[in-house]
């Protein structure tokens, strides 16, 4: 199977040399590795010299930001199946391995694994993504429980739907798979294959206000909870909304929603906590 592993990357010179490596060392090696520089101005271009690797395609261009990057990046690959990396993160060496092993390579399938989120050299925490695709939409109404990085799936199939939110600053990765989630088959490899790292300076971090507005505002996208996440309870659906108000709006909104559960909060004892 030909594959493309994209890596969109922006002023990560001191962390690309790793990544690159990581993804270079795999036990699967029958890739394009796609490595498109979004106009950086650190010593990005001056590190891809050094790296002699006939998979290795380096485009530099002008600055587009994430979205609209990676868009860029699944129009130009070569392959259909597109794997994503991030340039900041490290690729365990058989991650590809594992994902590609008995992988259903029909259009609507995507492959993601658990991952460990880490801040210099220490674990900050892990994320293990349900196995079952039912769990998983259930919490997809409150979060995002898929690692972008981790994935694997059908560049045709992703832009046809849409591709990644162009409009969208940060958390693209989350209203894209809330977008396609009742079209998508995910497959999770219960492993953690890929290390994510955390940085003080990350967009993540430093905007993190805003991060918490585009997700409020498309999550407005998504209150039908009977059909859309198969939630049909509705004190269940009242704390969902109260969570996302706690979460990323407002939190008075949030207890306004506990509230209305009357009696029937001390049935939810989280909820008090917040």
């Amino acid at each position: 199977m030909n594959i493309t592993v994209l890596m969109t990357t922006y002023n990560c010179a001191p962390y690309l040399s790793q990544s690159i490596r990581s993804v270079l060392n795999q036990t699967y090696k029958n890739f394009e590795f796609l490595i498109i520089d979004d106009g950086s101005n650190d010593d990005t271009e001056s590190i891809l010299k050094n790296f002699n690797d006939s998979r290795i395609r380096y485009i530099k261009i002008e600055h587009l930001g994430r979205s609209a990057v990676l868009n860029y990046g699944l129009k130009i690959s070569q392959n259909d199946w597109v794997v994503l990396m991030d340039a900041d993160d490290i690729a365990h060496p058989k991650r590809l391995e594992l994902q590609l092993k008995n992988f259903d390579f029909k259009n609507n399938s995507v492959s993601c694994t658990w991952c460990a989120y880490f801040f210099q050299r220490k674990i900050s925490y892990l994320v293990q993504t349900p196995l079952n695709n039912f769990t998983l939409k259930q919490k997809m109404s409150l979060h995002s429980y898929i690692c972008n990085q981790s994935v694997i799936f059908n560049k045709s199939f992703v832009l046809s739907n849409g591709g990644y939110n162009e409009q969208l600053s940060n958390s693209e990765d989350y209203e894209l798979w809330l977008r396609l989630l009742n079209k998508v088959n995910y497959f999770v490899i219960p492993e953690y294959l890929l290390f994510v790292r955390e940085r003080e300076n990350s967009l993540s971090r430093t905007n993190l206000l805003n991060t918490k507005k585009n997700i409020i505002e498309f999550l407005k996208d998504y209150s039908d909870f009977d059909n859309y996440f198969k939630i049909n309870n509705p004190n269940d659906q009242k704390i969902i909304l109260g969570w996302r108000e706690y979460f990323y709006g407002d939190r008075e909104k949030a207890r306004e929603h506990w509230i209305k559960l009357s009696f029937k909060i001390l049935l939810y004892p989280k909820v008090i906590l917040g």
